[in-house]
């Protein structure tokens, strides 16, 4: 039932992922991230939920390959916020925690490189604190 949920959001995605390398038309292009942003994330639970499964049940079986793809970040605290990028393309976003920020990475990194959330990977290699200088 797990897989067959899997292949029907691969269906979903496709259609908008064909699209996406056609379009020209900035609001499409973020319309059709969102898109697919949305569906990757819906078989990313799919996969933990299958993997917790077999963990829980089969474990001789389970099998703990991690992401084929690894990317590195960067997270700049920023008062509550932390400020992620991404050396890759160039992108700031902003998030409450670390944790947060990896899986936004994930997550984008998912829609630009048409790949599954679990087979990326996000390794953080600087975290710093922003200085800011307040006036008297």
């Amino acid at each position: 039932m797990l897989e067959e949920q899997r292949g029907r959001l691969e269906d979903e995605i496709a259609d908008p992922s064909t699209a996406l390398q056609t379009s020209q038309n900035n609001g499409e292009v973020h319309k059709l991230r969102r898109i697919i942003a949305q569906k990757r994330h819906e078989q990313f639970e799919l996969d933990r939920l299958r993997q917790a499964l077999q963990a829980r049940f089969f474990p001789s079986q389970a099998t703990r390959d991690g992401p084929a793809r690894r990317f590195d970040i960067e997270i700049t605290h920023d008062g509550a916020w932390l400020e992620r990028s991404d050396p890759q393309d160039r992108r700031c976003d902003q998030s409450p925690s670390t944790r947060d920020a990896e899986l936004m990475a994930r997550e984008h990194i998912a829609v630009i490189t048409y790949a599954p959330i679990a087979e990326v990977g996000v390794r953080v290699v600087s975290e710093s604190q922003e200085d800011h200088v307040t006036g008297a």
